[in-house]
């Protein structure tokens, strides 16, 4: 036996009489507004956030931020991040490029970490963290190649033969 069906009333937010009226729902009719940070604000919270976000342990996220700070248009003299101390001979784009490789490295893209640092980019070739790190990235990509080509190997002796090719 069944029931008579009694067509059901759809919810109230797909009916066109409840979209179609003048009640907004609670949302206010004039666009929000906010207003867009300068540069140098940007430079300064992201020149922070990035090592508050690596003591943390928040590879991801020091790797979205340092993108960001990247990204930004070179400081001038006058309105410069403030770098810790240990590079405080350490022009700030290359900073900011060295916390990218950095960040980089943390989230094992040890190719793009090396390629963020290569030599090719004004000021990293002469800096000692940027040398360090760049061939340091190139070694653990190689390692990490070497590792994956042994997996493949079943022979033990030519698993102990796979070389890195980074070195």
């Amino acid at each position: 036996v069944l029931a008579a069906h009694t067509p059901r009333r759809p919810p109230s937010w797909m009916r066109e009489d409840v979209l179609d009226s003048d009640d907004d729902m609670g949302v206010d009719p004039e666009p929000l507004a906010f207003e867009v940070p300068s540069t140098e604000q940007l430079r300064a919270e992201l020149s922070a956030a990035v090592p508050e976000l690596s003591l943390r342990g928040l590879s991801n996220s020091v790797r979205w931020a340092a993108e960001l700070l990247a990204s930004l248009p070179p400081a001038t003299a006058a309105v410069a991040p403030k770098v810790p101390q240990i590079f405080s001979n350490t022009n700030p784009a290359v900073y900011a490029q060295l916390q990218l490789g950095k960040a980089y490295l943390d989230t094992r893209e040890y190719m793009r970490a090396a390629a963020t640092l290569s030599a090719d980019i004004p000021g990293l070739a002469e800096d000692p963290h940027a040398v360090f790190l760049r061939h340091y990235a190139r070694y653990l990509s190689g390692e990490k190649r070497k590792e994956e080509a042994a997996m493949e190997i079943s022979d033990p002796v030519q698993k102990c033969q796979v070389k890195n090719e980074e070195l």
